[in-house]
């Protein structure tokens, strides 16, 4: 029996995590918006189910690329995309793209701290979803290790610039992947290379009876 594209979603972003982002975007809504209550009113906490949607229609915007986000509520029916528009306002999406957090931002710690974290706004979501992807499938018997990149173009200290490769602006990750399908069962950044990349990558899948590459 085929499974609908959610339940997929739904094994990767549970319950527990979609709950934990609707708190820190709620949370941090109010945070900026304390010296602005006539603001504060009109802004409605997110839901579950809103935030559901919302990653939907990130998805689909993924799919069906277009230069500016608000093209995809224009009036003009060979741009805008009504299933997008009977999903959610303009305004409500861009709503929530402001406050999206994941993270209590007052907590974070400051850089030079025994406990700073780059990643201190993503940790606790990278987290879930690292440890979900790993639960759900029990990958073949042939692992593929090597570096992957990541589009990014925004402001990250260790964001790398190629220009001679296609992705010019990147973020550098290795990758255990299930050669049969391209898989990741696991990732992670690091700074080494050799030994240790592949002994941290291959950790998980050591005396299983597989073949690491």
């Amino acid at each position: 029996m085929s499974q609908r594209p959610s339940f997929f979603f739904s094994l990767l972003f549970g319950d527990q995590t979609l709950d934990l982002i609707v708190r820190e975007t709620n949370r941090y809504a109010r945070q900026k918006l304390i010296n602005k209550p006539a603001q504060l009113a009109k802004c409605e906490d997110v839901t579950s189910e809103e935030l559901r949607a919302y990653f939907g229609l990130c998805i689909i915007m993924g799919i069906n690329s277009l230069p500016r986000i608000a093209m995809y509520w224009s009036s003009d029916s060979f741009i805008g995309n009504m299933g997008i528009q009977n999903v959610m306002t303009k305004n409500r999406f861009e709503a929530i793209s402001l406050f999206l957090h994941f993270s209590d931002s007052t907590r974070e710690p400051q850089q030079g701290d025994a406990n700073y974290d780059r990643l201190f706004k993503v940790h606790a979501i990278l987290s879930r979803v690292h440890e979900n992807i790993q639960a759900v499938y029990e990958p073949s018997k042939n692992l593929s290790i090597d570096e992957g990149m990541i589009a990014f173009k925004g402001g990250l200290s260790f964001r790398q610039y190629m220009p001679a490769k296609p992705t010019k602006y990147r973020i550098k990750v290795w990758m255990a992947t299930d050669s049969d399908n391209g898989y990741v069962a696991n990732e992670g950044r690091t700074n080494g290379l050799g030994y240790d990349v592949v002994a941290s990558m291959a950790r998980k899948f050591l005396y299983k009876h597989r073949h690491i590459f």
